[in-house]
């Protein structure tokens, strides 16, 4: 079987008697989460590791919305046409606050 489908089963079981979580305390909620899994990181590594990229998601779309500001900024409206390794170029140059010329 599946390595992943077989540490499911292991994760249900880990988990079925794990307290629950205070979910109105986001700090306390968070810690405990992340206490929960670096414990049984070694038992379901494949799921860990699914849970660590789960976690680093960002919930926001703030960093994009900065790349855009800078683009506007950058050429205005009219930037449809530029090309876009021209485009990427100057944003990460804006971005990391070095000179466009």
């Amino acid at each position: 079987a599946d390595l992943s489908v077989t540490e499911l089963q292991t994760y249900r079981s880990l988990a079925a008697p794990a307290p629950p979580f205070d979910r109105l305390n986001v700090r306390d909620y968070s810690a405990a989460l992340l206490q929960w899994w670096k414990v049984n990181n070694p038992t379901i590594p494949a799921w860990a590791k699914a849970a660590r990229i789960v976690f680093g998601l960002s919930c926001t779309s703030a960093a994009a919305e900065r790349v855009f500001s800078h683009v506007k900024a950058m050429y205005g409206t009219g930037h449809d046409s530029i090309l876009a390794d021209e485009l990427q170029g100057s944003v990460m140059l804006r971005y990391n606050k070095r000179a466009v010329g």
